[in-house]
This record gives structure tokens, sequence and C-alpha cells, in this order.
């Protein structure tokens, strides 16, 4: 999929792709289907994923659509902010975040900061469990029970710094703490990402420059 605006949004429901924000096309109106939107929109193998395995043969009770989050690490710098949930919320659709293994305490971080996501899909989740939560979804309940850890405010507020540029002895100015304290607190942070912080770096760093702002 080629890169996009981030701040424009197209249905995933059928080859039209139709955008839905932050302007509607006109022919959105006529359709019948379902709005999906799955952002950022970069990821085709999840798109079909999704479209073939779960979306097209599920029965939609709400009126409202649904924005599908690609949580994984590719997209990380999106979510140490507060802008891309306060996007996503414009656009009036349901948001269910779909965490890879390394971000999935960073998706538990938002789902607890953050009441409005309607839910939360993870990569070790059986096609069972997968389905059973797009029912509830579907049907307007919540499938928001967390697993496994989930990050702290201490920790989000590092990894935002860490990831800003600023750097650990950065981080050491500007949060007061001695050296030995932030240490601790990346340690803590590379346990419930089960990723050191150098290699999360190394998978991110060939996608930085591909990120489109938001606003």
């Amino acid at each position: 999929m080629g890169k996009r605006d981030a701040n424009v949004m197209h249905c995933i429901s059928c080859e039209l792709s139709c955008q839905v924000f932050p302007q509607k096309s006109v022919r959105l109106q006529y359709c019948g289907n379902a709005n999906f939107i799955l952002w950022p929109e970069r990821n085709s193998y999840l798109q079909t994923g999704l479209l073939e395995s779960y979306l097209l043969h599920s029965k939609i009770i709400t009126l409202n659509g649904f924005v599908f989050v690609d949580f994984s690490v590719s997209n990380l710098r999106y979510f140490v902010g507060q802008e891309w949930i306060d996007r996503l919320t414009e656009t009036g659709m349901k948001i269910i975040i779909i965490a890879d293994r390394v971000l999935a305490p960073l998706a538990n971080y938002w789902l607890k900061k953050w009441r409005g996501v309607q839910g939360i899909i993870y990569a070790d989740d059986s096609a069972s469990h997968i389905h059973y939560k797009f029912e509830r979804i579907f049907s307007g309940r919540f499938a928001n029970i967390t697993r496994g850890p989930t990050l702290n405010d201490s920790e989000f507020s590092l990894l935002a710094l860490i990831l800003s540029d600023a750097g650990l002895r950065k981080a050491h100015r500007l949060n007061e703490l001695n050296v030995s304290e932030i240490y601790v607190r990346k340690n803590r942070l590379e346990r419930k990402l089960g990723c050191n912080i150098n290699k999360l770096f190394s998978l991110i760093s060939g996608t930085a420059k591909e990120y489109p702002p938001l606003g």
C-alpha cells in the first residue's frame, strides 16, 4: 500500500477505497457496507487478513464505523503522544487496537488512560478468540480486558523521551532523577516490552523517516 497522509483515512470495505475522514467521499453515502478504516494505511498484509478472515463475513449490528489501529513497532512513534487518539476520536468511529507482542504493554497503557478504545486484539490471540472479540465489538459491546503487563506513567514518559531523541541523559535532567533511577526505569520498561531499547530503535529505524505528520 502506498504512503498516504496520516490525517486522511479511507474505507477498506471494497476496492473503491472511499475517503471517510476528514471529508467523506460523495459515493460513500450510497454504500450499504459497514465502514472500516485501517490506520495508519501502510500495512497491506494486515488489511487483507482483516478483510478476508473477519470483517467481510461478520454481522455488523452497530451503525458506527470502525478504525483498526495497526499498533506495531513500525508505527511506534505515533503512540508516544496524545495526537493519534485525538485524531481518531474525531472520526466518530469505534477504535480497535491490533497490538503486536512488543507494543502490547503500550496498548494496555492507552486502554487504561483512554476508555474510548472498544477493544484490543493481541498478536497471540487464537482465531476463535479473535472471532469472539469481533462478535462483541460488532454488537456494540467492549472487548477491552487487558492481558500481560501495562506500562505505567513513568515508563511511558521515559519511552516518549527516548524516542524524541532526548536520550537517557536528558531524561535524567528533565525528571530530576539520578542516573541509577533512570536506568532502573529503563530496565523495567525493557522487561515489560520484552525488548531492549537498542533493539527497539533498530526495528523502527528503517521507517522513522516515512512517518507522515499528524496535524
